[in-house]
């Protein structure tokens, strides 16, 4: 995951922050919150697969989580991570098909023609409240949204052939009730899950590519945080 821009079009703001004690090491485009309910808490944490209550923003480089302990030589016990604290930023992460790191989306292929182009019946079933598009065929790179399993609301431009090729993410750009979760290393999406209703992000776009493009391994999510720490600093 990273940051693509920001909304208000301006500068990024990095902040160190300590790390919490006990947890993983920090990656490099991980999500991190504040754990507002903890008490305990000494330092940012990781969000969850499904929740990012308390966003605080994305880390920037990598550390080890702080030692709760002192140390025996007194040297420093906590590590510091930089986190992009824009209540507006937006993040860029890889539509993934499940939740191991970088594997590839699922291809389902067209089973039957559909002159009307409104009926995507495949061999692997498109959910309903997915975002489908062309992988290959003649609506490669065109991408329409499911009302039922296999059924788009709006019709695809062309007609669709036995044989032509989609794939998609069980996500739509603006919808709150469809959650994306996050893959184990929480860098990416796991976007053949069904959207969660915790509401931890919200999809701004997608960068969906057909096979000229390697679409399987090259498609993108967009999308802010939900539930932001600073969001009432008005620097959003």
């Amino acid at each position: 995951m990273e940051v693509a821009y920001t909304i208000g079009g301006g500068g990024l703001h990095l902040k160190k922050y300590r790390t919490d004690d006990g947890a993983a090491a920090f990656t490099a485009g991980q999500p991190v919150c504040g754990l507002e309910a903890t008490a305990a808490m000494q330092g940012v944490a990781h969000v969850t697969t499904t929740t990012a209550i308390a966003l605080m923003g994305i880390t920037i480089d990598a550390t080890a989580s702080s030692t709760a302990a002192q140390i025996t030589d007194n040297a420093e016990n906590a590590t510091y991570v930089t986190v992009c604290i824009n209540p507006d930023a937006v993040f860029r992460a890889k539509l993934n098909e499940g939740a191991t790191e970088d594997t590839a989306l699922v291809i389902a292929t067209q089973t039957a023609v559909s002159a009307a182009g409104t009926d995507v019946s495949s061999d692997i079933s498109v959910p309903d409240n997915s975002t489908v598009w062309g992988y290959k065929g003649a609506n490669a790179g065109i991408d329409r949204i499911t009302s039922a399993a296999d059924t788009v609301v709006l019709a695809f431009p062309k007609d669709i052939a036995a044989g032509d090729e989609w794939l998609f993410t069980e996500h739509v750009v603006g919808w709150t009730e469809a959650s994306p979760q996050l893959s184990t290393a929480f860098t990416q999406i796991d976007s053949n899950v069904a959207g969660t209703t915790t509401k931890n992000f919200v999809f701004l776009e997608f960068e969906l590519k057909d096979i000229t493009d390697d679409g399987r391994n090259n498609s993108y999510g967009l999308m802010v945080g939900y539930d932001h720490a600073f969001s009432g600093s008005q620097l959003a």
